[in-house]
């Protein structure tokens, strides 16, 4: 299995970083591993044969060749099978709405994205990701998405939610809604419908998201063991029981569950791997 992630600096106002895997035949995929609940969306390139399998509490993805994860409240499972290859490219969350698309907002889905097309030539890319050479791919996602920093709308909306997303992401969505709206200097109304229109989710629900995401990183570099009621403490429930029914809510499964299994992943594949 190949996999990297990779920040370019100058798109960096609209693209988080850009993931890569690549899975070759007869290598064994030992889980059906499961994407957490996400605040970006993910538009991921593949071999236009290859196909997607994806499957949610409410929706079951299943096509070929390129595609847009949406943002997502929901654990994701990826029914994978090698060979495959993905290229992924990570929004930043307010991106789709500064692109003025029609996905902007929308979350739970995966979807084509025919409007990209004019920016990445689909027979190029699906060469580049075939060969997999990281500096090729990085340099021509480079050239190819710059012109789209010349058309993204930056209004009050965008600046205020990108601060808190800062403030968020500082500390690991542990701040709670007012002290939020505080540290932004504005109203937590006001920062709410600015969540909403730019994102698609409230701030209690991205802060949750962001929070979890946190915690399985956590998790995932520890010992089979783990102390519980301070990793709650750690990462602001109120109990080890509390910590075990959202968990629970969120992936399905308890802390323990997760340890035996370990069967999560970021960005398919790209930070847990």
């Amino acid at each position: 299995m190949i996999t990297w992630k990779h920040q370019i600096k100058s798109i960096e106002h609209l693209v988080d970083w850009v993931w890569y895997l690549d899975v070759k035949q007869g290598e064994l995929i030992e889980f059906m591993p499961q994407l957490v609940p996400n605040v970006n969306a993910h538009y991921i390139i593949t071999p236009s044969s290859q196909t997607y399998d994806y499957q949610n509490k409410t929706n079951h993805f299943v096509g070929s060749g390129t595609h847009l994860l949406t943002p997502s409240t929901q654990t994701l499972i990826l029914n994978d099978e090698a060979p495959l290859t993905r290229l992924g490219i990570r929004f930043t969350p307010t991106a789709l709405y500064q692109l003025q698309q029609k996905e902007s907002g929308v979350i739970n889905q995966c979807l084509a994205l025919d409007w990209l097309d004019h920016f990445l030539c689909p027979s190029i890319y699906q060469l580049l990701i075939v060969e997999g050479e990281k500096t090729a791919i990085l340099e021509r996602l480079e050239q190819d998405l710059l012109p789209l920093l010349d058309s993204a709308l930056s209004d009050k909306s965008v600046s205020l939610v990108k601060k808190a997303i800062a403030f968020i992401e500082q500390h690991n969505g542990l701040l709670t809604s007012d002290h939020l709206a505080q540290e932004c200097f504005t109203t937590k109304r006001t920062l709410e419908r600015a969540f909403k229109k730019t994102v698609g989710i409230g701030i209690k629900q991205y802060q949750s998201i962001v929070k979890f995401e946190a915690l399985f990183m956590h998790l995932h570099q520890k010992p089979n063991k783990a102390d519980w009621a301070e990793i709650a403490n750690q990462f602001g429930f109120s109990d080890q029981p509390h910590l075990i029914r959202q968990m629970k809510q969120v992936i399905g499964v308890t802390p323990s569950g997760y340890l035996n299994a370990r069967d999560l992943v970021i960005d398919a594949y790209g930070d847990f791997e």
